[in-house]
């Protein structure tokens, strides 16, 4: 329960920090003497809800090491992934255009600055949605010595297929226990 839980609000605060961000970008389109005021506090706000997700990635990865290694995570952290997918589309759309205008002969001196936040924050939150999945895997790995669960935790380490080894160990643990039911019979 716990993990289910911390796997949730670790998904609505994803989209929570990314809501605000996402109007004022349309805010700005709409007008571009949008109030600078409603900006800074929206920029506050994002980068205080960014810091609140960071320490939940940790959590859920202290979490996760301490955590029951009986209990099989792959069918959340599955869930999770893919409900995801439109926040990282949206965060990569959103750092696009952050990136985009540091290409000012003034600005250009940020564009690194931008590509490492950018690139970390997002790491930082792919891993944190896969922790339990990766440490379930690594602990199946030392017990049962199959190279696929290995496979399976290394993928959660690349973008894209993170979500891709969610689902293969989703379906390989389903298909598993399906074997282990019908060989108990």
């Amino acid at each position: 329960m716990k993990r289910k839980a911390l796997m949730w609000i670790f998904c609505v605060l994803l989209y929570a920090m990314q809501i605000p961000f996402i109007g004022i970008v349309i805010g700005i389109a709409a007008d571009p003497d949008f109030s600078d005021s409603v900006i800074r506090a929206v920029e506050i706000y994002c980068v205080a809800m960014c810091a609140v997700v960071v320490m939940l990635c940790v959590a859920q990865l202290i979490a996760a090491v301490k955590g029951d290694a009986a209990c099989c995570p792959f069918a959340v952290t599955m869930a999770v992934k893919l409900a995801l997918i439109p926040f990282f589309i949206i965060n990569f759309v959103i750092w696009l255009i952050l990136w985009l205008g540091t290409f000012n002969l003034f600005l250009i001196w940020f564009a690194p600055a931008v590509w490492l936040i950018s690139l970390s924050s997002t790491y930082i939150f792919m891993l944190g949605g896969g922790a339990w999945n990766i440490v379930y895997l690594i602990r199946l790995f030392m017990r049962e010595k199959k190279c696929r669960y290995l496979l399976y935790a290394v993928m959660h380490f690349i973008y894209v297929a993170d979500v891709v080894a969610a689902v293969l160990a989703y379906s390989d643990g389903k298909h598993e226990r399906v074997e282990m039911s019908a060989g108990e019979v």
